[in-house]
């Protein structure tokens, strides 16, 4: 799970980030979780995929896309891509480049993370952080977990 905040938007999110080392038919039920965890909560948060390589994009794309048309609400869970090497060798984790692409996208090619509620335009902003100790948008007195930034390079 992760929060942006920018000047040019807020948005949080789930990440998968994928090594290649599953079948897409896992990530095929995935997207079935985020399905049912959208649909308990009525909390619509896109999920968000990173792969390796961009054939693994291509390949997953089509299955993310065939799973997606399955759910009963399929909007209540935005999918965008990316792959790693769509980006320099020493850009390829970092999220905020223009590189995420919509599941849903019909035109305007790959966005950064802060842009990427423009391509979902029934998602609600996240809730603003009102400063208060102990409140936060998971709720009074919740807090996320310490950042983990990798600790090697991967790809």
């Amino acid at each position: 799970y992760g929060r942006w905040t920018s000047p040019r938007g807020e948005i949080e999110w789930f990440l998968e980030l994928d090594w290649a080392t599953e079948q897409l038919n896992r990530l095929v039920l995935k997207i079935g979780d985020y399905g049912r965890l959208a649909a308990a909560t009525r909390i619509s948060t896109p999920v968000l995929f990173w792969f390796p390589t961009a054939g693994r994009e291509t390949n997953a794309r089509r299955a993310l896309a065939a799973a997606l048309a399955g759910l009963d609400q399929p909007d209540m869970v935005p999918v965008a891509t990316t792959a790693a090497t769509l980006a320099p060798a020493e850009a390829q984790l970092d999220p905020t480049l223009p590189r995420w692409l919509p599941l849903t996208a019909t035109r305007g090619g790959r966005l950064p993370l802060d842009q990427l509620t423009r391509a979902w335009p029934r998602l609600r902003p996240p809730d603003p952080v009102d400063g208060r100790p102990g409140d936060t948008p998971m709720g009074p007195g919740l807090r996320p977990p310490a950042p983990m930034p990798p600790t090697g390079s991967w790809g």
